[in-house]
Formats: C-alpha cells, sequence, structure tokens
C-alpha cells in the first residue's frame, strides 16, 4: 500500500514519514509532531470536524477556524504516531467529551431530542477521533518501529495536565447544580485523569496484541470505557437531576457505548483509507 499524501501548514507529506528511513528521528516534521499535538489539544474544535453538525457548546482556546475534515482526519493520523502527540490528543479529547457529555444530561436546553440522542451526539465526534488515534499508534509501535508502546503510556503521565486546561472551559454552570463546586470540579478532574491513564495503557499496540489480532479490539474497548466514564460523571455531577436514577443512567451509558463502538470504528476506517491509494 503506497501512502496518500497529507496537506499540512501548506506542504505535502505522507502519513507514515518515518517508516522506511534508517533514522526515524529525520522524517518529515518529525521534531514538530509532540508540537502539533499541543496545538490540537490546545484547539479541541478539532473534534467538531469529525461529524457535520457536532456539539459544539464550548468556546476553543483562541478564534473559532474551519477545517477540511478529511485532511483533520489525515493530519491525526501523523501526529498520533508521536507519543507526546498521542498523550495531549487522547488527555484534551476525553476532557472535551466528558464536559459535552455533561452538558447533553445536565445542561438547559430547548432540544426535544431525546437525552440519549444528545448523549450519542456528544460522544461520537472524540470516539471517532480515538479510532484514528488507535491505529497511528498500532502503525507506529508495529509496522514502522518508530516508537515503543511503554513511551506511548510513559508519555500520558506528562500530558494528564490537558485535562484541567480543557475541564475549565465548560464548568461555568457547575456552581449552580452543587454547592460546592470546587469539590466537585477536583473530583472530576482528578477522575478524568485516571481515566485517560487506562484508556491509554489499554490501548496497546505491542506485538503480543498484533499476534492475537487484539490491538484493534483494546482500542475499541478502552472508547466504549471513556464514554461509560463520561455518563457516570454526568450523573454524579447532579445527583438531584431527572436522569440520575439507575435505570436510566444505564441506559445512557449503554447509548454512549454503543456510539462510541460505532464511532471509534469509523476513526479506524477513515485511519485505513488514509493510507491506501
Amino acid at each position: 500500500m503506497c501512502p496518500t499524501p497529507v496537506r499540512i501548514w501548506n506542504r505535502w507529506t505522507t502519513p507514515t514519514p518515518n517508516g522506511d528511513l534508517e533514522n526515524a528521528e529525520t522524517g518529515p516534521l518529525y521534531a514538530m509532531r509532540d508540537s502539533m499535538g499541543d496545538i490540537t489539544a490546545e484547539y479541541m474544535g478539532f473534534q467538531r470536524t469529525m461529524y457535520s453538525g457536532a456539539p459544539d457548546k464550548f468556546p476553543a482556546f483562541g478564534d473559532s477556524a474551519t477545517f477540511d475534515p478529511d485532511q483533520v482526519k489525515n493530519f491525526l493520523s501523523v501526529v498520533g504516531q508521536d507519543p507526546d502527540a498521542y498523550a495531549s490528543i487522547t488527555s484534551a479529547q476525553q476532557a472535551y467529551t466528558s464536559e459535552l457529555v455533561d452538558e447533553a444530561i445536565n445542561g438547559d436546553t430547548a432540544s426535544k431530542a431525546s437525552v440519549d440522542g444528545r448523549v450519542r451526539d456528544a460522544v461520537a465526534p472524540g470516539a471517532a477521533m480515538a479510532g484514528i488515534m488507535s491505529e497511528a499508534r498500532a502503525d507506529a509501535v508495529i509496522d514502522y518501529h518508530t516508537a515503543k508502546d511503554e513511551e506511548f503510556n510513559a508519555a500520558a503521565e506528562e500530558k494528564a495536565g490537558w485535562v484541567n486546561r480543557i475541564v475549565s472551559m465548560g464548568t461555568a454552570g457547575v456552581g449552580e447544580r452543587v454547592p460546592i463546586a470546587g469539590e466537585v470540579l477536583g473530583w472530576v478532574q482528578e477522575d478524568i485523569t485516571s481515566s485517560v491513564l487506562e484508556t491509554i495503557a489499554k490501548d496497546s499496540a505491542d506485538d503480543a496484541s498484533q499476534a492475537a489480532g487484539e490491538e484493534y479490539t483494546s482500542g475499541r474497548t478502552a472508547a466504549l470505557d471513556s464514554s461509560e466514564a463520561a455518563v457516570s460523571r454526568a450523573v454524579l455531577n447532579n445527583q438531584e437531576g431527572p436522569y440520575s436514577d439507575p435505570d436510566t443512567a444505564s441506559q445512557l451509558k449503554s447509548a454512549a457505548k454503543t456510539q462510541a463502538g460505532n464511532s471509534h470504528g469509523e476513526g479506524a476506517k477513515w485511519y485505513a483509507a488514509s493510507h491506501t491509494s
């Protein structure tokens, strides 16, 4: 398979810039990939390009911008091969998704759509991003040998600070719902951070996983678990809300997990398409 060229900042490169090099650290844009990951984490408006009409509830850091969906997907497939970029983007997208889910369940709305439908919409973009990132990680570790699984896991510890920054965007209304907002926000940040670290650890791409055909399955499972955790946090954030009873909460978790699985699969397919000519 020949990789499809990707346009990044007015120049063309390929989604596998380091795959055939004796020295992997000399590939095109290699030194910039971790910085590109931070830029993406800084601007989670990238999520809005995954699906037309995706939720747009929270401000971006800086001015909003319009991106071409295909170029964004290809861009993620490149930078996701770098452990630091992968960790930054994964941390930010999970935190952002959790905020969207909380807004879908607890936010004021005039929408007549069902709450489970709103939860599905909130989960879908981040799960699609996760599908792209899972495949990028697997390629970097198994096919291109430009990074090791341990490096991806280690980077997660260093990049967890993105969670606090993203969570701060969507917390203006929390004080209206709970008496001790500061304590709740601290718990939310810690819980999302823990979820991110667990997700990245599960999204393994080592040789043993490849031999068992498990690398895709583990990434999908991680996406399902993180979406379920987002619903759990939203319900706990507003225990007096109309969706806090166990049966309703269980149905919302099921809806989130189903959508996360579907969207993760779409992200993986988008990644494969960008690497096939």
